[in-house]
């Protein structure tokens, strides 16, 4: 019954992700936060940093409820459970406080994210403690590897403006967020401004084109179902919104923007 649950959730999440693409695509139209955010047409709203704590924070407690209770498997899905924990405590627990905006986010908005992270954290959850094999006997190591590797990276390359394109996955979201909270603090009234250094020199959306990697490299190293699903909805879900954005900059900066700038990733899109 629970492995029923699991791939049903998984095809819904890819279905969903199909329908959230060609939805933004084809419309244009963004979700009411951030930048984005119309205060007199959102209703009930909380403030920004609140709101990322509260609609990210399912897709932490419920893997760690797995791992607390030590009902993995094998040690390969336990491992992979500590993958997400390590992503959704940054995006629960420290990036919400790191932020500086005035911004407020719509009730419905949180709501979703909310059900959003709970219905994922519990696909990914249940099945790397019931349904992950250990890496050893199908997984062969470089998969893992290269896949945890796309996830994370080496620490030791990520703050040299020299290895740009060895900044992998977690690293580029983490530096790109960090470069977006401090041009925002450093700005007249925390507006917006255009972001330099990193990969903001080749694209305008450095923290989407990290989350993307992230969720790959997780796809790759874990080779289930729910992570291809949640991988392919991550895509879905930041490409067309990374092209907004892209779009935004453009328009608001006009000629002082940067032309050779892509949108998610270097050099080609």
């Amino acid at each position: 019954m629970l492995f029923a649950i699991i791939i049903v959730g998984s095809w819904l999440m890819t279905t969903c992700g199909i329908f959230v693409f060609l939805t933004l695509s084809n419309t244009g139209k963004q979700a009411e936060y951030g930048r984005y955010s119309n205060p007199s047409t959102s209703g009930w709203t909380f403030p920004a940093n609140f709101a990322w704590a509260v609609q990210e924070a399912p897709a932490f407690f419920i893997p760690f409820y797995f791992y607390w209770t030590d009902q993995h498997l094998t040690e390969f899905g336990q491992f992979l459970t500590c993958l997400m924990m390590f992503h959704y405590a940054y995006r629960s627990f420290i990036y919400p406080f790191l932020l500086n905006s005035k911004n407020r986010t719509p009730a419905k908005i949180v709501l979703m994210a909310f059900a959003f992270c709970t219905w994922n954290g519990f696909i990914q959850g249940s099945w790397n403690a019931y349904y992950q094999p250990e890496f050893d006997k199908i997984h062969p190591r470089f998969f893992v590897f290269f896949g945890v590797w796309l996830f994370v990276v080496s620490l030791s390359l990520a703050f040299s403006q020299k290895y740009h394109f060895f900044q992998i996955g977690f690293i580029i979201h983490f530096i790109s967020d960090l470069h977006l909270i401090s041009l925002r603090r450093n700005n007249p009234a925390g507006s917006y401004g255009i972001p330099r250094g990193h990969l903001f020199e080749y694209i305008s959306c450095p923290n989407y084109f990290g989350e993307c990697l992230q969720w790959i490299g997780y796809a790759i190293a874990a080779r289930s179902f729910p992570a291809i699903a949640f991988a392919f909805f991550t895509v879905c879900n930041l490409a067309p919104r990374a092209m907004s954005h892209h779009k935004w900059y453009k328009e608001k900066f006009e000629e002082k923007y940067p032309n050779d700038r892509m949108a998610l990733v270097p050099k080609l899109w």
